[in-house]
């Protein structure tokens, strides 16, 4: 069986710091990411739904950007995203602002990302912690206007 990463397997020290001090902040306003994965080189961290399991609650990094998304996989990933997908404006709505919807085209997973402008990453040294604050702010965000329709598509998911 492959080894879950964590934060500490993270081989860039920037990187690393990034997400410890993200997660440790999270932590205290959302449980979406009590239980996650990462990859080595730590451009995102990533949460099972404790729902929905082929859904996944996505923290992403580059050097200029920061930005939360939902993943969608598994063998019924093109029904599921259709289904969000139907439902695009009232989720928009509650949102309060436009998604980015990427099916699932030669992919094994769909997206539905949410990066609203100014939340610097990991080069915007200067406004870290308030790039993070609105990520985590974000992913709250995002998770709220989803969930409605994760109940639907899963009975009794939230």
């Amino acid at each position: 069986m492959k080894k879950k990463l964590t934060i500490a397997d993270i081989t860039n020290p920037t990187r690393r710091d990034f997400w410890t001090n993200l997660h440790d902040k999270a932590l205290k306003r959302t449980d979406l990411h009590e239980e996650y994965t990462t990859q080595r080189i730590g451009n995102f961290t990533k949460a099972k739904d404790r729902y929905a399991p082929n859904l996944r609650w996505v923290y992403a990094v580059t050097k200029e950007l920061t930005w939360v998304e939902l993943s969608i996989s598994g063998i019924d990933r093109y029904d599921i995203f259709e289904a969000f997908e139907d439902q695009s404006s009232e989720i928009e709505k509650r949102l309060g602002s436009d998604l980015n919807w990427y099916g699932c085209t030669d992919t094994s997973y769909c997206l539905i990302k949410f990066d609203p402008p100014n939340v610097g990453g990991l080069d915007d040294l200067q406004n870290r912690d308030a790039n993070q604050d609105k990520a985590i702010e974000n992913m709250i965000k995002l998770e709220a206007a989803l969930r409605p329709a994760i109940s639907r598509a899963f009975s009794g998911a939230g």
